[in-house]
């Protein structure tokens, strides 16, 4: 799980961008996924004192989300979160890592590393994709 984390979290740090002119998806298939949600609703036990929290937190982002939207350019966005599950993704493999590692001095010494050597990768490989979208 943590090495797709950080693979998707690489395709969008280094991601081919969205093209100026490319066409915006406005439609959204409301009327199918509110039908989904309650016929599964029907058909499964709901801890409601989890589920309405999440709730009003999803309703919440997505409120705020939708304010941002014509804020925050998309591929900066999309870099931005690349790095928060590169991040999390790190968290996911050190939290799996096999114990023993963490006691040998070799283990240790190779955690900040690889991980030097990861952020200098997904710094060079975005660097290299803007001078291809904008070359000057």
């Amino acid at each position: 799980m943590a090495l797709m984390m950080l693979a998707t979290a690489a395709a969008m740090i280094c991601g081919r961008g969205t093209p100026e002119g490319a066409p915006v998806h406005t439609d959204l298939p409301i009327g199918h996924v509110v039908l989904e949600g309650a016929v599964a609703l029907q058909t499964v036990q709901v801890d409601w004192s989890i589920a309405l929290p999440v709730t009003a937190a999803a309703v919440t982002g997505g409120l705020v989300g939708g304010w941002l939207a014509g804020r925050v350019r998309a591929d900066r966005l999309r870099t931005a979160f690349g790095w928060f599950v590169f991040a999390m993704g790190g968290l996911v493999l050190v939290q799996q890592a096999p114990p023993a590692l963490f006691h040998t001095g070799w283990g240790l010494a190779a955690l900040p590393v690889v991980a030097v050597a990861a952020i200098a990768y997904l710094i060079a490989c975005r660097r290299s994709r803007d001078l291809r979208l904008n070359p000057t």
